[in-house]
């Protein structure tokens, strides 16, 4: 999640909080939902561990940069 840095968000969370509270996927797959996503941290964080996410964000800055973190590039 080196990524991160790219630009400095407001109230950023930290990835190593996300990573800790989200456990890896054994038998059942998550849904996780972040209703205030910000940044997209919880979401990779989620996506990285196996599960789904959901994040929804009133802030057009935050779409696109939570989009952007979740998004594979080739």
């Amino acid at each position: 999640m080196s990524a991160r840095t790219i630009h400095p968000f407001p109230a950023r969370m930290a990835p190593d909080i996300a990573l800790n509270a989200i456990p890896e996927r054994s038998v059942t797959t998550l849904a996780v939902l972040d209703p205030m996503c910000g940044s997209g941290t919880v979401l990779a964080a989620a996506l990285q561990r196996g599960h789904d996410a959901v994040g929804i964000d009133i802030d057009p800055l935050a779409v696109m940069m939570s989009t952007l973190a979740v998004t594979d590039i080739d």
